[in-house]
């Protein structure tokens, strides 16, 4: 990752993040939108065919300033992350066991045997 300081625009820069594309581009555009600091946050892919994405970030002071904002926002990213992968494992978990209950209630039903 390199930064890119922008001159014109107080407390504002580039990031440029090599090898990700729209998926971390726009999520990370989306929670530093919801951080109250952050007064910009946008992201490009300058061509298809090259792998990364460049984040501009403006924040309202130099504290976080925009390269701390990005850190805090890809930390909440992680977060949040763990936070599915735990609710997608106990809904598998509750899944599977459901469907191991169906399994077991139909193989003690047996077949029918009313063919006599």
């Amino acid at each position: 990752m390199s930064v890119i300081k922008d001159t014109k625009v107080p407390n504002a820069a580039t990031l440029v993040i090599e090898r990700e594309d729209h998926t971390l581009g726009n999520t990370l555009r989306h929670i530093l939108l919801e951080d109250k600091e952050v007064l910009f946050a946008g992201y490009r892919q300058p061509h298809p065919l090259e792998p990364a994405i460049q984040v501009k970030v403006q924040t309202r002071s130099d504290d976080p300033g925009p390269v701390g904002a990005v850190q805090q926002g890809l930390t909440r990213l992680m977060h949040e992350c763990d936070i599915l992968t735990e609710r997608f494992d106990a809904e598998l978990d509750r899944f599977r066991k459901e469907q191991r209950e169906k399994a077991a209630a139909a193989g003690q039903a047996g077949p029918s045997s009313s063919n006599s």
